[in-house]
């Protein structure tokens, strides 16, 4: 199943894990969450998505208390990493700062620089948590995006006069043909 699938699938089932666990925050294949369950939990979907209904399994896979982050090593604990990863996502996300491809880079257009009317470049950051022996690092780099002033149908519609225009120049000397 697609990531945009299970995304879903989850959203709409909202309520049914606000109940389950009050606050809790989807990451790929994971739910994160304070709230402990003990014993694993089966719903099933009440109407179809994709053309069938679903049963969402949950149970508990593992665990970890933000505490203990510096004394962690980070490949003892990747679901840490995931989760931290995701919040600082969001939070980039739910600034005005806008997100280009899927990789956590994240650009200012309002603080775009345009040169020679053809190139724009946008400044941004690219983000990236990791465990060290001393505890938890944020890293953020600053980084540019260059992007072209132009639109994707100024673009075709350019290629298409220039077609049309060599099409007419090689027309008038090709030979005519005659009517039998």
């Amino acid at each position: 199943m697609e990531t945009f699938q299970k995304y879903k699938i989850l959203g709409a089932q909202s309520a049914k894990l606000k109940s389950i666990f009050v606050n809790y925050v989807c990451v790929g294949d994971n739910i994160f969450s304070t709230t402990a369950i003990d014993e694993r939990i089966d719903f099933e979907t009440k109407q179809a998505y994709f053309g069938r209904k679903f049963t969402i399994a949950i149970e508990r896979v593992s665990e970890f208390a933000l505490d203990d982050l510096n004394s962690m090593k980070m490949e003892d604990h990747p679901f840490a990493l995931n989760f931290i990863n995701s919040i600082i996502k969001t939070q980039m996300r739910n600034s005005k700062l806008c997100q280009i491809g899927r990789n956590p880079r994240f650009f200012m257009p309002s603080q775009a620089k345009t040169f020679d009317n053809a190139v724009q470049t946008w400044p941004g950051f690219f983000t990236s948590s990791w465990i060290f022996q001393r505890g938890l690092y944020l890293i953020i780099d600053n980084i540019s995006k260059n992007l072209s002033v132009d639109h994707c149908l100024d673009l075709i519609k350019e290629q298409m006069t220039r077609f049309q225009q060599k099409r007419a120049r090689y027309s008038d000397k090709l030979p005519k043909q005659h009517e039998i």
